[in-house]
């Protein structure tokens, strides 16, 4: 269930392996959405001091903006975790 949507053209950071591999924002991987794309906010702690959010989207939404067939999206097949500005989602109602 997405509890809140990306807007169109935000910039997503993709997620990287780190320390005790837990997911970390990517220094190097990045995508522009070209649609708006529903998520899920991960209630987890960290980011840095990047002030970004993970947010799990479905992988779908995603892969066809890819590049690179060397990315390697992390999640677990069907969602992928992104990193977003908190300013760029809107909250959805339930």
């Amino acid at each position: 269930m997405s509890d809140l949507a990306i807007k169109k053209g935000t910039k997503c950071v993709l997620s990287e392996l780190g320390h005790n591999n837990f997911l970390y924002p990517s220094t190097s991987y990045a995508i522009n959405l070209n649609r708006i794309v529903f998520g899920k906010k991960m209630s987890w702690l960290g980011g840095g001091d990047s002030g970004l959010m993970p947010v799990s989207i479905l992988t779908q939404a995603i892969s066809n903006l890819l590049t690179s067939t060397s990315i390697q999206l992390l999640g677990d097949g069907t969602y992928s975790i992104v990193w977003v500005d908190p300013d760029a989602c809107l909250v959805l109602k339930n």
